[in-house]
């Protein structure tokens, strides 16, 4: 037997291998040192996830996304003529590194579709800055000028990211990929491996998001799609069991807010 890929490991740890597959594994690793280490390796990725961050250096990594978030250096994500199409402006670019918060909610985001072992290894955040980064919560009520950031975290290949919203008049605002020009046709954001959570490469403001329901979205996918995949896309074709239906090896996501057109910050 070859040496398995680092996925197919990470499936063994998951107990999501075929019996004859998983069994073939569990012998070359008796024999390869190479692949003992990178089990190994998996398992401890596993095991940090798993343990809860030290709350002082939790807020102080948080502390350092806001700092470096300027409300001037998020981009807004311009409202279309209609649904879909959409222009930004440029964006500061940030990489920085997020402590996992031990209060996290897992449930907070209703997954459709994917894979047992894509939804595993692969987690997406959204938050709010107000002006710290808070993990948005479904039903929870938001401005119209929210700040909205992402954070990431894969523990296996490289995987690729769009996350929209859909706004209560059918409006789709994305946050990420940028789209900066109608006549362009921007691919998903590739995300690759990283063993702590992530943020994303900047902050986004939607540009008049309509009072009510906000559809925020995401889709994680193994091989990369592109905006005009969603664009193209009915408003019945843009609910979850639909979007699941169209792309059932993809991990999606949907968290539900509340735009109040009564909150918007001073200027």
């Amino acid at each position: 037997m070859t040496c398995p890929r680092p996925d197919e490991l990470a499936r063994l740890l998951d107990g999501e291998l075929s019996e004859n597959r998983a069994a073939a594994a569990r012998a070359h690793l008796e024999s390869c040192a190479h692949c003992t280490r990178e089990l190994a390796v998996q398992r401890r990725l596993l095991d940090d996830l798993a343990a809860p961050a030290a709350g002082i250096e939790a807020d102080r990594l948080v502390a350092s996304v806001v700092a470096r978030l300027t409300p001037q250096a998020a981009r807004r994500s311009r409202a279309p003529m209609f649904a879909g199409l959409v222009a930004a402006t440029a964006a500061a670019l940030v990489l920085v590194l997020v402590a996992v918060r031990p209060d996290r909610d897992a449930g907070t985001f209703a997954a459709r579709g994917g894979s047992g072992g894509l939804a595993r290894e692969v987690g997406v955040v959204l938050h709010r800055l107000a002006p710290q980064a808070i993990e948005l919560t479904r039903g929870e009520h938001v401005r119209s000028d929210t700040r909205y950031l992402a954070t990431y975290r894969n523990i296996g290949s490289t995987v690729h990211l769009l996350a929209f919203a859909v706004d209560a008049q059918g409006t789709v605002h994305w946050l990420y990929p940028a789209y900066l020009d109608a006549r362009t046709d921007p691919g998903a954001l590739a995300l690759a491996p990283v063993a702590h959570e992530t943020a994303l490469p900047d902050a986004v403001v939607l540009d008049r998001p309509a009072p009510g329901p906000l559809r925020l979205i995401t889709i994680v996918s193994a091989s990369p799609r592109s905006v005009s995949m969603i664009e193209r896309l009915s408003p019945a074709e843009l609910q979850p069991a639909a979007l699941a239906s169209r792309f059932p090896d993809d991990v999606i996501r949907e968290l539900v807010v509340n735009v109040d057109e009564s909150r918007v910050s001073p200027p």
